[in-house]
């Protein structure tokens, strides 16, 4: 059995309590008449992609929603919908997460946007007193590293900055595409089911060894 040093979570779905859906009545909302045109012109188009990945300016993305909804929505509403899908960050996976770090090198690896982290740090800074990135020795983030998950050249980057030594360390995700990609680069990783969650993979601050 390997000696298990790090860990590597994802955040949505798995840290980060998400609901797409909310997004999507958002911008229902604004009274967009084409709303499903939109999405799939904002997908053809990489639109969500190049956000992820920091290719396109949040400015940029703003201004492809305006012109994809056929609208002139402020950039708070784009934002504000935008937004909605980011639920909360539950307590007793922030205390998870400062127990682990008193056994374990500790590392988030998110797909995510300049638009969503300015809004869950501020508002995670606001509940819990406490900044956001604290709760990790290495935070990563797809719109800084130009590429996202289930690329696997997300994970090498991750394993060639931090120096870790992929067998010693284990991933946690929610969407077994991203699972297999680690699993890919040499990383142990276990899919988190949608039923489940991640406090239930620890005991006392560490990881079930059957787990591995």
């Amino acid at each position: 059995m390997p000696v298990i040093n790090t860990l590597i979570f994802d955040l949505g779905g798995v840290l980060y309590d998400i609901d797409v859906n909310r997004t999507t009545d958002a911008f229902r909302s604004l009274n967009i008449s084409n709303l499903e045109q939109m999405h799939q012109s904002l997908v053809t188009e990489n639109v969500y992609n190049n956000l992820e990945t920091g290719s396109i300016s949040p400015s940029e993305f703003r201004d492809a929603v305006r012109k994809y909804s056929m609208t002139q929505l402020t950039d708070d509403q784009i934002d504000d919908a935008w937004n909605a899908l980011l639920v909360g960050f539950p307590e007793q996976r922030v205390s998870l997460l400062l127990r682990l770090k008193q056994n374990y090198q500790i590392m988030l690896l998110s797909n995510t946007n300049q638009i969503h982290f300015e809004n869950y740090t501020s508002r995670f800074q606001q509940q819990y007193v406490l900044h956001f990135e604290s709760l990790f020795h290495r935070p990563f983030y797809s719109y800084r590293m130009g590429f996202r998950k289930p690329d696997p050249e997300i994970f090498r980057l991750l394993i060639s900055q931090t120096g870790i030594e992929p067998g010693s360390a284990v991933f946690i995700d929610d969407l077994a595409e991203n699972v297999e990609a680690a699993r890919s680069t040499g990383l142990n990783a276990i899919h988190l089911c949608e039923t489940s969650d991640v406090c239930a993979l620890f005991d006392d601050g560490r990881l079930k060894e059957e787990l591995i």
